[in-house]
């Protein structure tokens, strides 16, 4: 922003917004397409999703479990080729 690389700072809806202001759309659908996933993914995705049902259930209010199981979800966001993630932990509205 500084240096006039940017306009403005935001998140992905911020720039989709703008993008539909400068192509002057008022009406449009956004979608996120991923890879498809191997079957060996589908099947632990589904383990996983059984299991969560069960661990919500026996965990109750024990905060930290339940921060574990919302992290362990969001892996599934993690896709950038070469490994390169941040993440603010205290950030996170829970």
């Amino acid at each position: 922003l500084e240096i006039g690389l940017i306009d403005k700072l935001g998140n992905m809806e911020d720039a989709v917004k703008r993008a539909a202001d400068l192509a002057s759309l008022e009406d449009y659908k956004t979608f996120y397409p991923s890879l498809p996933s191997e079957w060996k993914d589908q099947i632990l995705n589904q383990l996983f999703s059984k299991m969560e049902g069960i661990f919500e259930y026996k965990i109750g209010n024990k905060d930290l479990i339940k921060r574990s199981v919302e992290l362990a979800k969001d892996l599934e966001t993690y896709n950038d080729p070469k490994g390169i993630y941040l993440k603010c932990l205290d950030c996170l509205i829970y």
